[in-house]
């Protein structure tokens, strides 16, 4: 289309038009025309506009009239879309082809293996209809070469990028580009996938270089054999990549991709007996294509609108265990394992030392051979015994499979009843596949995948003696469990880049938090139980339950659960600010908070628990409140999280007593940590708690004060009672302004953690004299878990001089008294009556433990060096059999280092822990209150030390026992625990 643009002058008669004639996307061409006579222009601009508005008739077409020369381009419509002529980086050759916007994005061309070489091309319709490439000598080089009855012929240039030559008077198709694509699959373009062998088959065709449109070693497309249908990449006629087979949803084999997940991917049937795969966006607006690049990846690419820039947003080959068959036969690729194949249980490598070298591609051999054959020919042996199935969860199935529309019994019943079928699998969508030949091309997911049964001897499956674990979950909280909460595992995979590390938002006490975005652009939180959770499943229910049954501004909205296999997820709304405590205890955060912030956020956790306690459905007790647990949205508005431990109460409750004590001590009422009683005024506490944390800054689990070392409340209630009020309070929030308000706080928060319960106000009360509602407030009373702070202690300075053995005679009472209080809580929780502790001069503490029930055996029984044990660990008598216990610290370095805690990422040390106790007389410890005394004791030091799954016994002898601790610490943690090397502890226990 011709465009005139300008501007005309008349100077003494005489017109001058400096413009510009332009073919949209040729060489601009710059005239300058000079008339004497003003009226002689008149017949020059008719006669061009004329042409211009004839040229413009047609932008998107060509006729046998109207070509296209180079340097010319044909538009569509929307202008997004344009063909014409390029030349690729690093060449000379010109090429036809269909680009958009920018010649950058390629995505079709017509003459790929004849290209042009020089600025003589066309492209037109030629004489017998066809549309045609031509060179300067008028020689055909490219053709679209169908039969044609008719050469009234045009071809069109759609805003889908598809050309399409046909027959002008009546529109019937006769070719478009579609049929022949290049390297790209774009949106409605449908792969024709031929069944069983038939019809023609539509690949997509890499280039050989990115300077090189010629057609490559790569090549993609689908296909069917039987009833499954598969996607793979070929590298000449080897298989190069391979999707897994197709449920009707998803590919099986790509663990990113859930269901109408990349853009809506779907397969349907034609009308010729045949399926065709494609794949539709949400709207004609968006640009979103996938490339086969001459690497032999297929990748998605789409134009990011708001930065104005193209962006890879999937790859087919996320790690080397999508190279197809990488790991040779009876061998399983695992992208996170070191090394990355290994031999299916039941199988030995073909070639040990390929193996050693890290060549897998010989793959495994089967170690015993079945015995079906054998079996069912009754001349078997006596103690021959039919194969069994090993299964195998998450995994992307082998290749090869036969496909057959049954059951899950029948599947295995006929893979079991047929000596050749060695594997079998099924799914909703596909049905039954079994497996006859080797299995290849397996890869073990993360998540997504299918379940796999592989037929080994007997003699290779372990058979364990039965164990029935039955969880009691109460009959109303399985009828409140709604199945319109679940969501499908495959799809929280995708949203969170399949539990990337990048998405990893931080670590509950129950497992990791990640961060999602579902394909409406939705973003979730995904709360994700680690198989080593103490999170049971009917705490688990209780979460779903309890939080699916409220509705408040102020507490975290659940959108879903997702319970398969082994996995449980909680899946909640997404908080940009992530939790309080980063704003809290980081520096760099707390500095955007002041105390209108603050007091929103106050004021916000109050409203929450009072709808907990008194306003919603149900009556719930939180239990878990802490600033970890709260949530901030983008206006730092709270909302409170993590119901695990919530309790609902009955209608006359006011008060529950339970054995099991759960919850982060600190935050803990001293009534339920020592008695195990909690009721609303144990929320209250675990509120008043957190807000002295948000008034000065300052974690409850920490020590200031270097004379006295006070807690938190010890601090804040020495510092009320000398009216030093300002010292308590950070100065990063304090505004003179509202002075009495922050004072009004302190004094709230100093009423709720008073030591007796019946002393606290209701949340209700909380809420009146926050809001002044309530002018006179009482005076508080002591708070819990600071009676000690005057008593004399050596100052903390001298806790850690020149790496000497630090003694709890050198630590101060308070701490001493607060690792007491807790141990003494640890004890109730395992089942013991702490009746009475007390500190002797040279601060040795005895312990009357006595036996409120029978104890369970030793985890781990005494060696058979040592002295034999009673039946009962702990006899009632007059002798008295002292202990000593030694904490021993060994630094390790930086995790990377340490094949051995490779699942551990990130900056943080692991610190190993040697527990030691040496009695005087025999006895033996269960492990359990080993690890009990341990973590209390550590508690003291350390506020927030995370215990891995490393902990065991390693030594019991000679009236000694060890445990060995592994420990998660940060930097500042592990520091602070390098202070107790050689603490020796010595006592007596009775």
């Amino acid at each position: 289309m011709f465009a005139l643009r300008g501007k005309c002058q008349i100077l003494s008669g005489t017109i001058e038009m400096n413009h510009l004639v332009q073919l949209r996307g040729s060489r601009s061409t710059y005239l300058k025309m000079s008339f004497s006579n003003p009226f002689k222009l008149f017949p020059f601009l008719f006669i061009l506009c004329c042409y211009g508005l004839h040229a413009g008739i047609a932008i998107d077409t060509i006729t046998s009239s109207q070509s296209v020369k180079d340097p010319e381009t044909l538009s569509s419509k929307n202008g997004n879309i344009t063909l014409g002529f390029f030349t690729p980086q690093n060449s000379t050759k010109r090429y036809v082809g269909i680009w958009w916007k920018s010649q950058s994005i390629v995505i079709w061309v017509a003459n790929r293996n004849q290209p042009l070489n020089d600025s003589s091309g066309v492209v037109t319709i030629s004489e017998d209809g066809n549309l045609v490439v031509m060179n300067g000598l008028k020689h055909v080089i490219w053709s679209t070469n169908v039969s044609i009855t008719s050469s009234n012929t045009s071809a069109q240039l759609s805003d889908s990028a598809k050309l399409v030559l046909m027959e002008t008077t009546t529109g019937t198709i006769l070719w478009d580009s579609f049929q022949q694509p290049s390297d790209t699959l774009l949106p409605e373009m449908k792969l024709k996938i031929p069944s069983n062998g038939t019809g023609t088959q539509a690949k997509l065709r890499s280039w050989k270089s990115p300077s090189d449109p010629s057609v490559g070693s790569f090549s993609l497309s689908a296909v069917q054999r039987t009833t499954i249908v598969e996607g793979f990449i070929w590298n000449k006629t080897r298989s190069y990549w391979r999707s897994g087979p197709w449920n009707g949803s998803v590919f099986t084999g790509i663990q990113t991709m859930p269901s109408a997940y990349l853009n809506g991917f779907q397969v349907i049937d034609d009308d010729q007996g045949n399926k065709e795969l494609y794949y539709r966006v949400p709207s004609t607006s968006e640009f979103v294509i996938y490339v086969l690049n001459s690497q032999g990846q297929f990748i998605r690419t789409q134009w990011d609108d708001e930065k104005k820039e193209l962006k890879h947003s999937w790859t087919s080959e996320q790690s080397d265990c999508d190279i197809y068959a990488l790991c040779g036969p009876f061998a399983i690729c695992n992208s996170q394992k070191s090394p990355t194949c290994s031999c299916l249980k039941g199988f030995e490598p073909n070639n040990q030392e390929e193996w050693n070298r890290q060549n897998w591609t010989s793959g495994c051999f089967r170690r015993t051979d079945l015995q079906c054959e054998r079996v069912k020919g009754q001349n078997a042996s006596v103690d021959a015994k039919e194969d069994e199935f090993l299964k195998l969860q998450m995994v992307k199935i082998p290749d090869f499979s036969e496909g057959s529309t049954v059951t899950p019994d029948k599947c295995k019943s006929q893979c079991l009843g047929s000596c050749s079928c060695i594997a079998y699998s099924h799914d909703n969508g596909i049905g039954c596949m079994s497996w006859t030949e080797n299995l290849i091309d397996m890869q073990q997911f993360s998540g997504a995948g299918l379940d796999l049964y592989i037929r080994v001897a007997y003699t290779e499956v372990e058979h364990d003696i039965p164990i029935n674990l039955v969880i009691k979950i109460p009959s109303s909280v399985v009828s409140e469990f709604s199945p319109k909460l679940g969501l499908l595992f495959d799809w929280i995979a995708t949203a969170t880049n399949n539990f990337h590390l990048s998405n990893k938002l931080g670590q509950g006490g129950f497992g990791p938090v990640y961060k999602g975005e579902l394909q409406d652009g939705q973003e979730i939180a995904v709360k994700r139980l680690s198989r080593a959770s103490r999170q049971g499943l009917e705490e688990f229910m209780n979460e779903v339950v309890v939080i699916s049954k409220l509705q408040h501004r102020n507490l975290v909205r659940l959108f879903g659960c997702c319970v398969e296999g082994d996995e449980k997820m909680l899946i909640y709304e997404y908080m940009p600010n992530k939790s309080l405590d980063l704003f809290l205890f980081d520096p760099s955060k707390r500095k955007l908070l002041d105390w209108m912030k603050c007091c929103n956020i106050i004021e916000g956790i109050a409203r929450g628990l009072l709808y907990l306690h008194k306003d919603s459905r149900l009556r719930i007790i939180h239990r878990d409140l802490k600033a970890s647990n709260v949530l901030l949205n983008k206006d730092l508005d709270p909302k409170i999280s993590d119901f695990g431990l919530a309790r609902i109460f009955g209608g006359n409750e006011d008060e529950i007593n339970t054995n099991r004590i759960v919850g982060t001590y600190g935050y803990m009422s001293p009534e339920y940590a020592m008695q195990g009683l909690f009721s609303e005024k144990s929320d209250v506490f675990s509120f008043g708690v957190l807000l002295l944390e948000i008034v000065s800054g300052k974690k409850i689990i920490s020590f200031y004060d270097d004379e006295h070392g006070l807690s938190l409340l010890g601090f804040a209630w020495i510092q009320w009672n000398e009216d030093n009020i300002l010292s308590l309070i950070d100065p990063e929030i304090y505004d003179p302004n509202h002075h009495k308000d922050i004072v009004r706080c302190i004094h709230i928060g100093l009423l709720s953690v008073q030591e007796l319960a019946t002393e606290r106000p209701t949340m209700a009360t909380v809420i009146s004299m926050l809001n002044s509602e309530v002018t006179f407030l009482p005076p508080p009373n002591q708070p819990a878990f600071s009676r000690w702070q005057n008593m004399n202690s050596v100052p903390s300075k001298e806790s850690s001089v020149n790496n000497s053995p630090l003694r709890f005679s050198h630590l101060n009472k308070v701490s001493l008294m607060h690792l007491v209080s807790l141990l003494g809580s640890l004890v109730h929780h395992l089942g013991f009556s702490l009746a009475h502790i007390g500190i002797l001069r040279g601060f040795e503490f005895l312990n009357h433990i006595r036996s409120s029930s029978p104890l369970e055996n030793p985890s781990m029984p005494p060696s058979s060096n040592s002295p034999s044990v009673p039946s009962d660990p702990y006899p009632i008598d007059n002798q008295t059999s002292t202990f000593e216990c030694v904490f021993d610290v060994r630094s390790f370095r930086a995790v990377e280092d340490h094949s051995k805690y490779k699942a551990w990422h990130g900056p943080e040390k692991i610190v190993e822990v040697i527990l030691k106790l040496k009695f005087s007389r025999a006895r033996t410890i269960p492990d359990s209150i080993a690890q009990a005394f341990f973590h209390a004791a550590l508690s003291v030091g350390v506020s927030s030390a995370k215990p891995s799954q490393l902990s065991q016994i390693i030594s019991h002898q000679n009236h000694t026992q060890k445990w060995k601790f592994g420990y998660h610490l940060d930097k500042d943690q592990k520091k602070h625990l390098e202070n107790w090397k050689g603490v020796e502890l010595k006592g007596s226990l009775a």
